[in-house]
């Protein structure tokens, strides 16, 4: 069984934080995604990231592409790491992951995220509109891939690399197709939002219909880029995550 410390990983650990950034990947990604983050994030957050299985630290867990055991494996391993207030983040896929996790907290009476910050991501209750990929044969998988822009071309390029992370990559996309999600649960938490500009694949509509499952309006903040616009505006998407910690998490805690 994985560990907590391989399950979220702590890349800078900070036991004088005042609080946590959990943040979730998407499809094919992993916990390093964020690493780029730790000299911009604000210095009183402590940066967690969600390690999926089959990949990094966990390259020797099988894959999971299944929502519900995925989250199962999370909630197991979260409870140390909610002794402080936090925020989630996801991206994509994650956004779904995230919620879920946070729903099953919710239902456990255990502490939510005081914010929840949804990227790239329809609202976890529409049904995926795209085809799925997870089946198709090697080639058009990575051709597919590679259209996302989120897999750098030296990964896809390599065939020792591809052989080694495509089952993980298959299983998030496998899990993607087979999600359905419910929009009978309502958050009690404050909810914003995120996208790129020239995301040909999300609606806008699709990415406001998260507000009917948080109790906090959600604002839209729109990023010039496409899916993976957080590749290029990584900066200023972290800047705007001080703002929402310095809003919406610091200036309520106790002085």
């Amino acid at each position: 069984m994985a560990s907590s410390e391989m399950v979220f990983d702590v890349p800078r650990p900070d036991p004088g934080a005042a609080m946590r950034v959990f943040c979730f990947p998407f499809a094919g990604g992993g916990s390093a995604t964020y690493h780029g983050w730790l000299d911009q994030l604000h210095p009183q957050a402590e940066l967690v990231t969600v390690q999926m299985p089959a990949r990094g630290t966990r390259l020797a867990d099988a894959p999971c592409d299944n929502m519900a055991e995925l989250v199962d494996s999370l909630f197991a391993h979260i409870a140390p790491l909610l002794d402080k207030p936090y925020v989630f983040f996801g991206h994509s896929m994650g956004s779904k992951v995230a919620f879920e996790l946070a729903s099953r907290l919710h239902r456990d009476g255990l502490p939510l995220p005081l914010h929840f910050i949804a990227s790239a991501s329809p609202a976890p209750f529409l049904p995926r509109a795209e085809a799925p990929i997870h089946a198709l044969p090697d080639v058009q998988f990575i051709a597919r891939l590679a259209s996302l822009n989120g897999t750098p071309q030296r990964i896809l390029q390599s065939r020792e690399l591809m052989a080694l992370l495509m089952p993980a990559m298959r299983a998030d996309f496998k899990l993607l197709a087979n999600y359905v999600g419910h929009a009978g649960t309502v958050l009690p938490t404050t909810l914003t939002l995120c996208g790129g500009s020239h995301d040909d694949a999300l609606e806008h509509d699709d990415m406001l219909a998260w507000r009917r499952v948080f109790a906090g309006a959600g604002e839209l903040h729109i990023f010039d880029g496409g899916h993976f616009y957080l590749n290029e505006h990584g900066a200023a998407l972290v800047a705007l995550i001080n703002r929402l910690i310095e809003a919406a998490v610091l200036a309520e805690l106790p002085s």
